[in-house]
């Protein structure tokens, strides 16, 4: 494909960093081209990555800092030890292997050749049946294994959609930071296949106008998050987590300590939406069986039970009779919380008890006046509540 057919269709083909989210969440793909397109800034860390890629196509590292440099180098030995491990294991005829850096690919559809995604290589070797891609990663983040990562997946079919007579493709990732991790898969001409089908289901999948939203990491890279309502509950309930101690209490009041009048005016104006949130969580919880509960690290935990009055003339009668208490003190405890009644009738009886010259303890109390009203009163067991495995 010449650079001018590129221009025109890099705007609405899925490319190979952005298929992990389309496989995962086809209905990004229609709420991205929603958004006005417009440049994304490049951070350090960003800006970096372009400098080594550079260097790294190029042979020149006179532009790399010393961080940079030390990056380039362990890439450079992670590509070439990978290289000479392809060659020995591969029976490589005679000739020198055909090598590719920062090369794209395309995939296309089997009737119309059509293109239908691209894939940009940073480096690779064909020779034969073989090929061996490599990407290279500067970040501090960690990338999908190399067996479940699409952003290789689809680098190895875009490579076998123009090479159609490769029939094993090892694909790579090279990783240095901190230290240096090389991850490589190899896909045979059925794994290649499967793979194809697959990534064309996704793609007519997101095609369709009904193509479901589902949230997940795959979100931070998708310039439709701050307007689609999925990515905000996937977001706020992904990041409250607060690493720290068991009481989280003080830390989160020092948090908002810091923010702004204006700050905090905002979030509680958001307060019914992150509320509806975590009930539609618990909503969703709830619906689980105690095995489905456990296999997540949760559990379901008995509170206990609710009592109401239902015969509130019955009810003051009963108590009337027994000297338990006056009209005046009926009216008033009708304006508390029924377990505030059943402690003061409780502290009644063990009074008469004592009169009596008998001792009565508080629960025994307790239950002679659940004894006395439970004519007309009415138990209902509460929702239990959920907790950790461990709570």
């Amino acid at each position: 494909m010449t650079d001018a057919e590129h221009d025109s269709e890099r705007d609405h083909l899925p490319s190979a960093s952005g298929v992990d989210r389309l496989v995962n969440c086809p209905g990004s793909v229609a709420a991205q081209r929603a958004i006005p397109s417009s440049p994304e800034p490049k951070d350090d860390i960003a800006a970096q990555g372009s400098r080594i890629a550079a260097a790294r196509n190029t042979g020149d590292v006179s532009q790399l800092t010393d961080e940079d440099l030390e990056i380039w180098q362990h890439l450079t030995f992670m590509e070439n030890e990978a290289f000479e491990a392809w060659r020995a294991a591969v029976p490589l005829n005679k000739g020198t292997p055909q090598p590719y850096r920062e090369e794209r690919f395309w995939v296309r559809d089997r009737t119309t050749q059509k293109p239908v995604a691209s894939a940009k290589i940073d480096w690779g070797y064909i020779h034969g049946i073989h090929a061996l891609l490599g990407d290279d990663k500067t970040g501090y983040l960690d990338v999908a294994p190399a067996p479940s990562n699409w952003q290789l997946r689809t680098q190895a079919i875009a490579v076998w959609h123009e090479h159609p007579w490769l029939t094993h493709i090892r694909v790579a990732i090279s990783q240095h930071r901190f230290r240096s991790k090389f991850d490589p898969c190899d896909y045979t001409a059925k794994d290649l296949q499967h793979a194809e089908e697959e990534l064309f289901h996704s793609i007519w999948l997101s095609e369709q106008p009904d193509a479901p939203r589902r949230p997940g990491k795959w979100c931070d890279h998708c310039k439709a998050k701050a307007y689609c309502i999925e990515a905000a509950a996937y977001m706020m309930v992904a990041r409250a987590t607060i690493p720290g101690p068991a009481n989280l209490k003080p830390l989160v009041e020092e948090a908002i300590g810091r923010l702004s009048s204006a700050q905090i005016g905002r979030l509680w104006q958001q307060k019914r939406i992150s509320n509806l949130i975590w009930d539609a969580i618990e909503d969703r919880l709830r619906t689980m069986s105690d095995e489905d509960l456990n296999a997540i690290g949760l559990k379901y935990r008995g509170t206990g039970s609710t009592s109401t009055i239902t015969d509130l003339n019955k009810a003051y009668a009963t108590l009337y009779a027994k000297a338990l208490v006056t009209y005046e003190e009926f009216l008033a405890a009708c304006k508390l919380p029924i377990t505030a009644l059943e402690d003061i009738i409780a502290t009644r009886l063990q009074a008469q008890a004592s009169i009596n010259r008998s001792a009565m303890r508080k629960d025994t109390a307790k239950r002679e006046y659940r004894r006395l009203l439970a004519d007309v009163t009415e138990v209902e067991a509460k929702q239990p509540s959920i907790v950790p495995l461990d709570g």
